[in-house]
């Protein structure tokens, strides 16, 4: 048989064979993905995971969402900020900070807050009351959630009272 011949009917039936095998691997997670491998208990080699316990997952890197912020309280020197919400927390935990400044004249560009009266200030697991603030004047307040996955930015303006 002529090299020709051979070539020409070996070389299709092998792109399949090899696409198939790429499509089929490839359509599939391999074995253990997502999962943590618990370390052996002893010297035996024996982990709780072979005396069937299951490892957990470990979840993807995400970047956080947050819900509207929502301010609960006013009166003529303060502000009192909620403690801020997810739609969705992100994974690593993120930093949550707040800030507060004039409306018109705080601002958030690229990563950073520009003309803040106060903040940052940590309220990943409370609220916050800014305080000193002047009566009659309309605030900003700026929610920044951020972790290595990316930012979450929220603003809410509210007035002090005369």
């Amino acid at each position: 048989m002529p090299v020709n011949c051979i070539r020409s009917s070996i070389f299709p039936a092998l792109v399949w064979a090899f696409m198939s095998v790429l499509v089929l691997d490839c359509a599939k997670p391999p074995s253990g993905f997502g999962k943590v491998s618990p370390a052996p208990k002893d010297n035996s080699g024996t982990t709780s995971e072979e005396e069937g316990e299951t490892a957990t997952p470990v979840p993807l890197p995400s970047a956080p969402v947050l819900n509207d912020i929502a301010v609960s309280s006013s009166n003529a020197s303060t502000v009192v900020l909620q403690q801020p919400t997810f739609n969705q927390a992100g994974y690593p935990a993120p930093t949550v900070v707040a800030y507060i400044g004039l409306d018109g004249t705080i601002g958030f560009s690229g990563s950073s807050v520009t003309n803040a009266s106060e903040g940052p200030v940590n309220v990943a697991s409370t609220g916050y009351t800014f305080s000193g603030l002047t009566a009659s004047t309309t605030y900003r307040v700026i929610v920044l959630a951020e972790n290595s996955s990316g930012k979450f930015v929220k603003q809410a303006t509210q007035a002090t009272t005369p």
